[in-house]
């Protein structure tokens, strides 16, 4: 993930959404930190989109957000169990690289990393899931395009679906960005839906997502 921002990730959906319109409505998703690309993306076309949808995902609606602590208790079970598998010395200081292959050798680190990320999921479905995840996490999607705007992300229908077993983004958390995008639009504010799902709930739980994006007009 050396050296990709998150405006390499907006010109890469864009180009998706560009080759895509004129097939249909174009509703773009995203979950955690996917939330600082749809935003962005919103924010840059917001012409080509039907709707966009944070699945328990990141929306920040100030730029305060990215540098000042925000006023919601972070429960979240997930910290702890990263720290354990960060791997040190990495030369990039924007990117954290994550060992999460050392869970399959470790029964208490492979508990603690599912349940704050899919408790709702059989251990299997959890191992595919590990083995499936990129090591390298970026902190250079934190940037300000990234935060929503209202001529931009504040113009396309707006959903936010909260996942009340959520325990990386906990529900205070989603609540809060939330709150505080309502705040910045409020004539336009988010249509919210709660599922009970995980952090990573659609991984093994498609069926419920599914119905829920598709009755979205």
């Amino acid at each position: 993930m050396h050296g990709v921002t998150l405006q390499d990730n907006v010109r890469h959906v864009v180009d998706v959404l560009r080759r895509l319109a004129g097939h249909g409505p174009l509703v773009l998703a995203g979950n955690s930190f996917g939330g600082l690309t749809i935003s962005a993306v919103a924010n840059a076309v917001p012409e080509l989109l039907h709707r966009v949808v944070h699945l328990s995902a990141l929306c920040l609606s100030d730029p305060a957000m990215l540098t000042e602590p925000w006023d919601v208790v972070d429960d979240n079970l997930l910290d702890a169990p990263t720290a354990r598998i960060a791997v040190p010395d990495v030369r990039d200081p924007g990117v954290m690289r994550l060992n999460w292959r050392r869970a399959h050798s470790d029964p208490a680190l492979f508990a603690e990393l599912k349940s704050a990320m899919m408790a709702d999921a059989t251990d299997h479905q959890f191992r595919v899931l590990l083995d499936s995840l990129d090591p390298d996490e970026s902190y250079a999607l934190l940037a300000a395009d990234a935060v929503v705007r209202p001529e931009g992300w504040g113009r396309v229908p707006h959903t936010f679906v909260r996942l009340s077993q959520d325990r990386s983004i906990p529900p205070a958390v989603q609540d809060h960005m939330i709150r505080k995008a309502d705040a910045l639009t409020p004539h336009h504010p988010f249509d919210v839906h709660t599922l009970p799902a995980s952090h990573v709930g659609y991984f093994s739980r498609p069926r419920i997502f599914a119905e829920l994006l598709t009755r979205l007009d």
